[in-house]
């Protein structure tokens, strides 16, 4: 009798727990038309209508409309117009209509990134491609976007406006402005208040300049 309790106990906190990750999502709009709870794990598939919703997922995610991560995801996400996810975010995403899209990480951000506005609250390495490109911590990799805006970016950026509190890299740009700035500044108009590299443009602006601070075509400062 004491075995059979035993087992059906271990059976049951077995069942419990993997029953805490679901291989498969199957939304319409969370929560009222879901397969699974917004609570749930997912490690598998999920695949969603207007709207999903659950904790951590992992492995392929398809909605058309939105959708929403608690938690961290890993994998690769396409099509949704709106894509958030508050932990962290480590794959690849492709939204299916480019300059409409949103996507939100609310941690930290390894892989690559398409969509029309880019937002990551943490740290972000890798790839990010979008009209706008929010960085608000520390950056590694390559970015293009019409307006890159970044706190400290280390690698190569492409864009119409370019800013940064810290750079450091080589960047193209209609418009580069930085507070500090560690490379190559390749532009129109290009302005920091540190300079320890060389600006190519029409204007350059660099407070700390070996010649002057304002020059056209090239300025530079080589003290490192």
């Amino acid at each position: 009798m004491k075995k059979i309790t035993f087992f059906l106990m271990f059976s049951l906190v077995f069942f419990n727990a993997l029953g805490e990750e679901k291989p498969f999502e199957l939304s319409l709009f969370s929560p009222d038309i879901q397969l699974n709870s917004p609570s749930d794990d997912i490690s598998g598939i999920r695949l969603g209508g207007i709207y999903s919703e659950n904790r951590n997922v992992s492995g392929l995610d398809v909605n058309l409309v939105a959708s929403r991560t608690r938690g961290d995801f890993k994998g690769f996400s396409v099509l949704s117009f709106y894509d958030r996810t508050e932990g962290d975010f480590t794959g690849v995403r492709i939204p299916w209509w480019f300059f409409v899209s949103y996507n939100h990480v609310g941690g930290n951000f390894k892989g690559v990134q398409f969509g029309g506005l880019n937002i990551v609250e943490r740290d972000f390495l890798g790839a990010q491609f979008g009209l706008l490109n929010i960085n608000n911590g520390n950056s590694i990799g390559a970015q293009a976007g019409w307006v890159n805006l970044d706190h400290n970016f280390k690698g190569v950026r492409l864009g119409g406006l370019n800013m940064a509190d810290s750079f450091v890299g080589g960047e193209l740009g209609i418009a580069n402005f930085n507070k500090y700035t560690r490379g190559v500044q390749l532009g129109l108009f290009n302005y920091t208040e540190h300079l320890q590299g060389v600006q190519v443009g029409i204007l350059n602006m660099a407070a700390n300049s070996e010649l002057f601070e304002i020059l056209p075509i090239v300025n530079f400062n080589l003290n490192f």
